[in-house]
C-alpha cells in the first residue's frame, strides 16, 4: 500500500501508478487502515473503468468527471481544488446526464443551483471552468459527440480580494500565537509567499549563504525568494529536525483563535501575502519590486496590492520641485481685476 500523511493534515493520502498514470488523492480517512481500504477500492474502480469503458456517445457526466480526474485532474498541483470543483459539478448537476446531452440550458441551471445554495461567485466560476475542461477534453481527446456551448456568459467578473492588516494588528496577532505558528505567520508576513509554499518549504530549499529560499510557485514554476535579515533569523531559529522547516500542527485552530484574541475579522492565510505586499508599497517600494518579491508574471496583477494613503500623497506633493522665482514653495497668483 502507498498511503502517507502530509505534515499538518489529519487525512491520509494515496499515491500509486496504474498503467503509466500516477493516481494521487486524499482518502478522507484519519487512520492508516481506513486509508488502505480506500486505496484498494479505488484500484478496483479504476480497473473496472478501464476494462469496461463507456461506448462513444454514452458517457455520463459522472463517468466523464472520473475519466478527467484520472487522466488530468490528479496531475495538477491544485488537486484538492479540482476535487472540490468536480464535486460541485456532480452535486448540482444530474450525474447520470449523458455528456452528449449537456447544453447551455443545463449549464445555466447548474449555475442557478449553486447560487441558490449560497456558493460564492469565485467558486461558481471555478466550477464552471472545470466543467468546461471536462467538456473540452471529451470533444478534443475522447472524440465524444458533445454540443457547442458558449461558456463566457456563465462566468461573472471577479473582484480581487485585497485584505491586509496594519503592523500594530500584526503584532497583536503574533502575540496571541504559540511559538511554532508565530514563526510561520511572521515568516509569511516578511516574505509574501503563499500558504502552500510556506507549508511545503524544506531545508534543502533554504540557502542561508545567498539569503534566498527556493519554492515551487503557482503554476509549477520554480523561483527564488529573497529573504530579509529578520526572515533569515526566523529560519535559523527553527528546529532542524525533519524535512520541513515549519511545524504546522493545529495551524488552523491556532490561527483562528489568535485572530479572535487580536480582534481581527475577515482575515485569511492568503491575506498575509496581501499584507506583505501592502507594507512594501507603503514603505516606498516600486511596483516592480513588489512584483519581483511576490513572483507575479505581470505588473497588472501587482496593481491591486498597492494601497496609497493620503499621508503618502501629501508627502509626494511636498517633494514637487518649486517653480517660484523666490525659491519658496509657494507660487504667487496674480489677483484678478
Amino acid at each position: 500500500m502507498s498511503v502517507y500523511k502530509r505534515p499538518g493534515s489529519p487525512f491520509w493520502q494515496t499515491e500509486f501508478v496504474f498503467r503509466g498514470n500516477r493516481v494521487r488523492r486524499s482518502t478522507g480517512a484519519t487512520t492508516r487502515r481506513e486509508a488502505e481500504q480506500y486505496e484498494r477500492r479505488l484500484r478496483e474502480e479504476i480497473r473496472e473503468q478501464v476494462a469496461n469503458p463507456s461506448p462513444t456517445g454514452k458517457l455520463t457526466l459522472d463517468q466523464a468527471c472520473g475519466k478527467y480526474w484520472l487522466e488530468h485532474g490528479h496531475r495538477r498541483r491544485d488537486t484538492k481544488d479540482v476535487q472540490r470543483w468536480l464535486t460541485y459539478v456532480l452535486t448540482y448537476l444530474d450525474r447520470h446526464t449523458l455528456l452528449a446531452d449537456l447544453s447551455a440550458r443545463r449549464v445555466n441551471d447548474f449555475v442557478s443551483a449553486m447560487r441558490a445554495a449560497g456558493i460564492g461567485e469565485v467558486s461558481i466560476n471555478r466550477a464552471v471552468t472545470t466543467l468546461q475542461g471536462v467538456h473540452n477534453r471529451a470533444a478534443k481527446i475522447w472524440e465524444e459527440p458533445v454540443a457547442v456551448i458558449g461558456w463566457k456568459p456563465f462566468k461573472t467578473k471577479e473582484h480581487g480580494r485585497s485584505r491586509w492588516i496594519t503592523q500594530d494588528q500584526a503584532r497583536d496577532l503574533l502575540a496571541a500565537l504559540p511559538l511554532h505558528i508565530r514563526s510561520l505567520v511572521w515568516f509569511m508576513l516578511l516574505t509574501g509567499i503563499r500558504q502552500r509554499e510556506a507549508f511545503n518549504l524544506t531545508w534543502e530549499s533554504v540557502h542561508f549563504d545567498r539569503g534566498v529560499i527556493e519554492i515551487i510557485a503557482k503554476g509549477g514554476i520554480a523561483r527564488e525568494v529573497d529573504l530579509s535579515a529578520e526572515a533569515g533569523v526566523i529560519l535559523a531559529e527553527q528546529p532542524p529536525d525533519g524535512r520541513y522547516v515549519f511545524d504546522t500542527t493545529n495551524y488552523r485552530r491556532r490561527f483562528d483563535a489568535a485572530k479572535a484574541a487580536a480582534g481581527i475579522d475577515d482575515f485569511r492565510w492568503h491575506d498575509l501575502r496581501h499584507t506583505c505586499a501592502t507594507w512594501l508599497g507603503q514603505s516606498g517600494a516600486s511596483l516592480d519590486v513588489i512584483r519581483q518579491q511576490l513572483g507575479h508574471s505581470s505588473i497588472v496583477v501587482t496593481q491591486k496590492y498597492r494601497h496609497v494613503s493620503r499621508a503618502e500623497v501629501r508627502d509626494a506633493l511636498q517633494r514637487i520641485p518649486t517653480i517660484s522665482p523666490t525659491g519658496d514653495n509657494v507660487v504667487p497668483l496674480k489677483k484678478a481685476k
